[in-house]
């Protein structure tokens, strides 16, 4: 039952202990019913067989009806009842005997005793009346009632847990305003008081942290923006042109860790637009920032002849293949990848030894490998930043390794 809901599974189990309690009531009313009947029928013979016993001894009473008496049962004065009782009553119990023919019979819960012989018929009533029921019913109905009024609290009781599911599935996707508004004094209730506490906690982290990182960047780019003219002034021209490029690449680094933060944050809004896969691979080359010689040395691309468009965010899919070329480069054996487009699948090619861990570790944020650490490498977020990216893009980074090669690949979605 692990895929039904729990109000499901309330329902369901309510159901069985309905079903189970009225046919307990049916068996034990049917045994009640069948004991007491019994009951009858010993007295009804102990009554015969002690008769018979004195007619034996010749020792006889001297008047029937005063006989039975004795045993609680009393005559029917009323005729027209005799005759309903002997028409429509159920025998229980007949016999016959030398001096007539004695019968028990059950009509309206009440028991009689019928004595017949050639000349008379004698219809005797027993005190003793079969217990209707009526008690057991009673039991019944406040027994049901009650299970039913369980079951109404307890559904009651947990459909605070739906709302609870979409307020948790809203703080999921990004929004940390939300709260938990619940009265109650139950469990629930203290949950509730919990989770609008942690949320607010993290709301406060993540605007402090929001803060810090824009604050950083914002104080960044001023002596960027100082150095990048101060370089102009330089007169010799190679060391102008190299402080220039490197406060370029600061500029870069700077709009990178922006939109990467408004990326992992879920804050930011895709500008989609159809672009060639070509065009979207010159743009993530470009941020690589190699020299032209290293681009033919690294970099080898082949996207077929034909123009493949897709429907992309230029700047977060550029920064999503620039990450995965970068990665390939870095930590291949030959500082090569090849990036080929087969179809709509997209793949990254580079050589290397197997992954110390499983894929699904690296799509983490600061996941670090022993080969990373060496290089001095990152903080481990180019494969964290790529799977945001792409999940913005509703498309997922697939990987295999195969013949002492990576392949990190990605099937796209043609414009």
């Amino acid at each position: 039952m692990k895929n039904y809901s729990l109000g499901t599974k309330v329902s369901i189990t309510f159901a069985f202990c309905l079903i189970f309690l009225l046919i307990l009531f049916v068996l034990f009313y049917k045994y009640e019913n069948e004991l007491n009947l019994q009951r009858l029928k010993e007295k009804h013979l102990q009554s015969i067989n002690y008769l018979m016993l004195l007619y034996e001894n010749e020792t006889p009473p001297e008047n029937i009806e005063s006989y039975f008496q004795s045993f609680e049962f009393k005559d029917i004065e009323d005729e027209f009842l005799s005759n309903l009782i002997l028409k429509h009553g159920n025998i229980i119990v007949k016999q016959e005997t030398n001096f007539g023919n004695f019968s028990a019979i059950i009509y309206n819960n009440k028991h009689y005793i019928s004595i017949a012989n050639e000349t008379s018929v004698v219809l005797l009533e027993s005190k003793d009346t079969i217990p209707s029921g009526n008690l057991f019913f009673v039991i019944l109905i406040l027994t049901f009632s009650l299970l039913v009024w369980l079951y109404i609290s307890t559904i009651k009781s947990i459909e605070p847990i739906k709302e609870f599911g979409k307020v948790v599935r809203k703080l999921a996707s990004g929004d940390t305003s939300v709260q938990f508004v619940y009265d109650g004094k139950d469990e629930i209730g203290e949950l509730s008081k919990e989770f609008n506490k942690a949320t607010r906690t993290i709301a406060n982290l993540h605007n402090s942290r929001t803060l810090f990182l824009r604050t950083i960047m914002h104080e960044l780019k001023t002596p960027i923006g100082k150095g990048r003219i101060v370089a102009e002034m330089v007169e010799e021209e190679v060391s102008r042109n190299r402080l220039i490029k490197v406060f370029k690449r600061l500029e870069v680094l700077i709009n990178e860790f922006t939109r990467m933060e408004q990326v992992i944050t879920k804050n930011y809004t895709l500008e989609k637009d159809t672009y060639n896969l070509k065009d979207v691979f010159n743009n993530a080359v470009s941020l690589l920032m190699f020299e032209p010689e290293q681009v033919v040395k690294r970099v080898y691309l082949d996207l077929g002849n034909k123009s493949f468009f897709v429907n992309v965010d230029l700047g977060l899919m550029s920064l999503a293949f620039k990450n995965l070329m970068d990665n390939a480069i870095k930590y291949g054996k030959d500082n090569i990848v090849k990036v080929v487009l087969k179809r709509n699948v997209l793949s990254f090619y580079n050589k290397g030894e197997p992954l110390e861990k499983a894929i699904d570790e690296y799509r983490q944020a600061f996941t670090s490998s022993t080969k990373r650490d060496k290089l001095g490498g990152g903080l481990g977020l180019g494969l964290y930043i790529v799977d945001n990216i792409l999940r913005l893009h509703e498309l997922k980074l697939e990987y295999e390794y195969k013949n002492g090669q990576h392949r990190f690949f990605i099937v796209l979605i043609k414009a």
